[in-house]
């Protein structure tokens, strides 16, 4: 894997200027531009606590959570989470403030534990913990109010951590974790081993309850006699780094990085009782993988959405639906981005199909050059994150991955 270079990264918010698109069935730039909010080093991930739209946290790999105040960086960190692993695709990967953030100051984060490794110290557990601020107007947090929740054992491999937090349409906390690593999800087959979290899409209520640090929903698909973990949600996944609800409609939409060919978007409607089965390893994208001339697994649910890796694409960065009314060129369009490619691209995704991906601003179509979040000149060899304004409306947001994941520093954009 490459050394990461002094590397600028884009933390960015979409922001309307005038211009209607070209089409309407393609999204054009010229009314979107892209605005620095700040530095960071090797940021993750971008957030806001729900309702508040003057504060903004940044996550960094190594621990530290940065904020923004009225677009102003604090010189103290939100928080600094001590213990981290941040190294490779390891470290800080997320946080998710509760829908009661402002009266509970619950929110919960996901990272990689340095006190929990192999011998090499190199494979680390992930780890979900909460903490509680003083709530509504907190710039700051005592970490002393850690708690675990839930562990994870990673640590036979450094990828494939997955890494995404969200609080659902349902209140539930839902937690993407990756198949734990190696290639091809070999030897384990933890993706469509239903028993182990490993590959899985997770989802949990995560406040005590009793002496159990958290619970499992009895709606979940497999809970109680039926086979598989009380806390899968969904399963078949290789490396899950983000995924999001559609706030309009409670559609879940998955952005599933590849193992080195195809990456792809699943779909779930807000109706589907969980249980899906997106393929892995059985399927990378739409193709084959293991087993070629085997059964197709009875309960498969196949992606909406693929591309393959036919120039500098190299792992899908899963965003938004977005419904803000600011941005009426992009709504109901699911905004994503490819690690290495770095252009903004936008596809309209519904159940069992996706319609109309177009770069965001394709020259193509009368707009100007395309909204870019990463150039590189080989495989991952800088990282952008950024916020739609649509992810700051819901008070979370998404970054990018990279192989070795994360630039040694950063800055943070709006558009």
């Amino acid at each position: 894997m490459p050394r990461w270079p002094l590397a600028t990264l884009l933390a960015a918010t979409l922001v309307a200027t005038v211009a209607a698109p070209a089409r309407a069935d393609v999204t054009a730039a010229g009314s979107l531009r892209l605005t620095q909010i700040g530095s960071f080093a090797s940021p993750t991930y971008v957030a806001g606590p729900p309702g508040d739209p003057s504060r903004v946290v940044v996550l960094q790999q190594g621990g530290r959570i940065r904020i923004l105040r009225s677009g102003v960086l604090l010189p103290a960190p939100f928080l600094t989470v001590a213990g981290v692993h941040g190294a490779g695709e390891q470290g800080l990967l997320s946080l998710a403030f509760a829908p009661d953030y402002a009266t509970s100051g619950r929110f919960y984060t996901f990272s990689n534990d340095a006190t929990a490794c192999d011998s090499t110290g190199a494979n680390c557990d992930v780890r979900i913990d909460e903490y509680r601020s003083a709530g509504a107007g907190a710039d700051a947090v005592d970490p002393a109010t850690r708690r675990l929740v839930l562990r994870i054992d990673h640590r036979e491999f450094q990828n494939d951590n997955g890494g995404q937090l969200q609080f659902g349409p349902d209140g539930f906390l839902y937690a993407s974790v990756g198949d734990g690593g190696g290639s091809g999800d070999s030897p384990h087959g933890n993706g469509q081993n239903r028993n182990v979290l490993l590959g899985k899409l997770l989802r949990i209520d995560p406040r005590v309850s009793g002496a159990a640090a958290y619970t499992s929903p009895p709606s979940n698909p497999f809970f109680g006699p039926a086979i598989g973990a009380d806390e899968v949600w969904a399963y078949g996944l290789h490396n899950p780094w983000r995924f999001s609800f559609d706030h309009l409609t409670g559609d879940l939409v998955i952005g599933d990085v590849g193992q080195g060919r195809h990456e792809e978007v699943d779909f779930q409607p807000a109706a589907f009782g969980g249980g899906a089965n997106y393929g892995w390893n059985f399927y990378e994208g739409n193709a084959r993988f293991s087993e070629p001339n085997g059964p197709q697994p009875s309960d498969y649910v196949p992606p909406v959405f693929t591309y393959d890796h036919v120039g500098p694409e190299c792992g899908i960065t899963g965003g938004y639906v977005l419904r803000d009314t600011a941005l009426p060129e992009l709504a109901g369009r699911y905004l994503y981005a490819d690690e290495c490619a770095g252009v903004l691209h936008s596809v309209v995704v519904g159940p069992g199909r996706a319609a109309n991906d177009a770069a965001v601003g394709d020259p193509a179509n009368g707009a100007a050059a395309p909204l870019t979040v990463a150039r590189t000149s080989s495989r991952c060899a800088s990282s952008r994150a950024w916020a739609p304004r649509e992810a700051r409306s819901r008070r979370s947001s998404r970054c990018s991955r990279t192989a070795s994941r994360f630039p040694v520093s950063g800055t943070a954009c709006t558009t």
